[in-house]
């Protein structure tokens, strides 16, 4: 057996050496960085003009104001008037604030959306609440107080339909009896009762503590 010669290896080529690379000048360096000053500041004028052109499209669409929160559904609660009030008190959904109480807004009413509480006008039990005083000053429920068995409630929804709601019973409550109150608190599918209640103690007489006005469709 004649054995095959053995394989020589082709000889590698040899890379050619890299050329040399010519030093930059201080100045060619300084027109680098420009270049790259000037390059990052148009990158920044497009990204602002981008998002000026959103916000004018924005406000053309919207007519030249900021977009607005939407409207509230036809069947919720947006103002009432008590039976002494002479002015409709704005309302509003909300729960217990980060320190567990129901604080609404000066000059406003809120109905807790808690607890198993329904909205005002379904059948079960509403709670609102409301400041008789803030920083001194008559507030929305100033005058829960006086609120008489047989007078009236009215709550007004966002469609326009009103409600009208028969006051029965005006009482002062301290904070233990209000929290334990199967009134306010406890659960019935009977009738439509509205609970109003100060979110702050009141002095009626030789009593003092949180006004709660029920009242009921009859």
């Amino acid at each position: 057996m004649v054995s095959s010669p053995p394989r020589t290896a082709a000889p590698r080529a040899q890379r050619p050496a890299p050329a040399p690379r010519c030093p930059i000048s201080a100045r060619q360096r300084a027109v680098y960085r420009r270049r790259r000053i000037v390059a990052a500041g148009l990158a920044l004028l497009v990204l602002v003009g981008l998002v000026l052109g959103v916000r004018a499209l924005v406000l053309a669409v919207t007519g030249g104001e900021e977009a607005a929160p939407p409207p509230a559904a036809a069947d919720q609660a947006v103002q009432m008037e008590l039976p002494t009030g002479e002015a409709a008190i704005a309302l509003r959904p909300a729960d217990v604030n980060n320190s567990n109480r129901i604080d609404p807004e000066p000059g406003e009413a809120v109905w807790y959306t808690g607890h198993d509480r329904v909205r005002p006008g379904e059948l079960g039990t509403a709670v609102i609440v409301g400041h008789a005083e803030h920083d001194g000053e008559p507030d929305a429920f100033a005058d829960l107080g006086s609120a008489a068995e047989g007078e009236r409630v009215r709550i007004t929804f966002a469609d326009g339909v009103t409600l009208e709601l028969d006051v029965v019973s005006t009482q002062v409550l301290t904070e233990d009896e209000l929290q334990q109150s199967d009134v306010v608190w406890g659960p019935q599918d009977q009738t439509h009762r509205t609970v109003l209640v100060t979110s702050d103690t009141v002095e009626r007489g030789d009593a003092e503590g949180h006004i709660v006005v029920v009242s009921e469709l009859g």
